[in-house]
């Protein structure tokens, strides 16, 4: 907490007003916030209720239109701000504004840029139309802690989603993706310490509660949210992972064949490298995945997915010799 409040006083550009929400913390933390001295800085308190009631909280003490968003374990770079305050110059047409951010791992190194497709050498701003695209390819673009959003915009979408303890954030891009347009810089402006994940049962309740609701928002419109489709599979294929992690291979069934079915065309390579990554459960388990998605294939025709099927065949029978 400490180091990400000093991020904020620090900035090249002064933040008007700083709100920290103490989400019922037990550490102390709202003691050694209002120890620091801080003359701009409001602290408000509540019962814990959750990341998206603290944002949202914050959202609404805020008094000015556009809200920067920092997570305790993070940091913001000296220039975040003066990035944010040039974006929102540039582009004042966009209700979201964001930089890329550096991903600093328990091992004390930051390995290179979330997003791989923008070069160091050659920083990139502008409207970023594809973040659906490229979510679903490389990761998000954007992070919670990389970011400021017009706060008529976030009310407008019902701010952070309330009750879904992980992934919240995702269903909160994609809205704002989907209603407003994105200003972002390549230049990673911010930090995100990376923590150990650990994947509860209500962890994956979770995780399974992001996915069906970005899989119910393609079905109501799947034309025109068709550029949701990649990352929603990438979404339902991380989730086979780590059921197969936890020997659930029924859990992982589904997941895979509700990913297939909303990115036919993109089953083949994100297919391969799910595989690739999967845990030595045997070739059982790859086995009655291959037979679940054969089912999708019958019902949804899909030429790409076949031949996925064709080529990954030897994979499942061949896993199974010695298991």
């Amino acid at each position: 907490m400490r180091q990400a409040i000093r991020s904020v006083v620090t900035q090249s550009v002064r933040a008007a007003e700083v709100v920290v929400v103490d989400d019922g913390s037990t550490d102390g933390g709202g003691a050694e916030v209002v120890g620091l001295g801080i003359a701009n800085l409001r602290l408000i308190t509540q019962t814990n209720a959750g990341v998206s009631a603290a944002r949202n909280r914050g959202m609404k003490e805020a008094g000015h239109d556009v809200v920067a968003f920092l997570d305790a374990d993070d940091q913001w770079g000296p220039n975040f701000l003066e990035a944010i305050s040039h974006l929102i110059e540039l582009y004042p047409e966009a209700g979201v504004f964001a930089t890329n951010y550096l991903r600093h791992f328990v091992d004390g190194m930051s390995r290179g840029r979330c997003l791989p497709g923008f070069r160091a050498y050659n920083t990139w701003e502008g409207l970023l139309n594809r973040y659906c695209e490229i979510a679903g390819n490389q990761g998000s673009p954007i992070h919670s802690s990389a970011i400021a959003v017009r706060r008529s915009v976030l009310e407008e979408i019902g701010g952070f989603p309330a009750g879904v303890i992980f992934g919240e954030d995702l269903i909160t891009w994609v809205r704002l993706a989907l209603s407003s347009q994105i200003a972002y810089t390549s230049r990673p402006c911010a930090i995100y310490n990376v923590r150990s994940p650990h994947h509860s049962t209500s962890t994956l309740l979770s995780l399974r509660r992001v996915a069906d609701e970005l899989y119910g928002m393609f079905c109501e419109n799947p034309w025109e949210l068709r550029s949701v489709a990649c990352l929603i599979q990438r979404q339902y294929y991380g989730l086979a992972l780590l059921h197969l992690e936890r020997g659930d291979a029924e859990s992982a069934k589904q997941c895979l064949a509700r990913g297939t079915e909303v990115a036919p065309a993109h089953s083949r390579s994100q297919l391969a490298a799910t595989i690739a990554r999967a845990p030595g459960t045997g070739g059982r388990v790859f086995a009655a995945l291959l037979r679940r998605v054969r089912e999708v294939r019958d019902r949804i025709k899909s030429e790409e997915l076949s031949h996925v099927l064709q080529e990954l065949r030897w994979t499942a029978a061949d896993g199974g010799s010695g298991h």
